[in-house]
């Protein structure tokens, strides 16, 4: 299949286990951004198939192992408790890795204070619809990362002192690892840089 794809249409790309952090993201840039992009989902299948067939200017987003053969050389813009994003031309790569035990504590904290502001957002978008502002849906992106993010206080922090139990955990951090970078890039810059560039 040949497909031609505009410069104003971002291509996200995912891992089957990604998939749902690819529509959180698709949803988070559709309501920032309105109409200003329009966010097409590809699996990796999908993006072997036709990657010949978009130009080094179409700006991709590639999650996780989707991104892992042209990871190396990337200019970081985000690394953060094992979470990364970074960009090179029109290619972008949102990445997580295994939590450093030692980190546990402090990453808690982070996950708990954007899991307030998620939360506080959605409080705040109820209230202006409840009062007549049309927020036109907006809400839904907002709404699943607040629970998403809301599982942080389900990890055990009790294990700041025992980084061998703590590896254990690992990968049920990863669960919150990712929405928040998803959050990170989204919401917080990286995408309108990335867009810029």
């Amino acid at each position: 299949m040949n497909e031609h794809i505009e410069e104003n249409i971002v291509v996200i790309v995912y891992p089957e286990k990604l998939e749902g952090m690819s529509s959180l993201l698709a949803t988070l840039i559709s309501e920032r951004y309105n109409e200003k992009y329009e966010v097409v989902e590809w699996d990796e299948k999908h993006w072997r198939d036709n990657k010949a067939t978009t130009s080094n200017s179409q700006k991709v987003v590639l999650l996780g192992k989707a991104g892992e053969n042209i990871k190396y050389g990337m200019k970081w813009h985000f690394n953060k408790f094992s979470m990364k994003y970074g960009w090179s031309g029109g290619r972008a790569i949102l990445d997580v890795g295994l939590l450093n035990p030692l980190d546990i504590k402090e990453f808690h904290e982070y996950a708990q204070q954007h899991a307030e502001e998620a939360k506080a957002s959605l409080k705040n978008m109820a209230g202006a619809a409840g009062a007549g502002v049309g927020i036109a849906g907006a809400a839904g992106g907002i709404a699943k990362l607040a629970g998403l993010l809301a599982g942080i206080k389900l990890l055990p922090v009790a294990l700041v002192g025992a980084p061998v139990a703590a590896a254990i955990y690992l990968n049920r951090f990863k669960k919150v690892q990712f929405p928040l970078l998803v959050k990170e890039f989204a919401l917080e810059g990286g995408f309108n840089k990335f867009m810029e560039e």
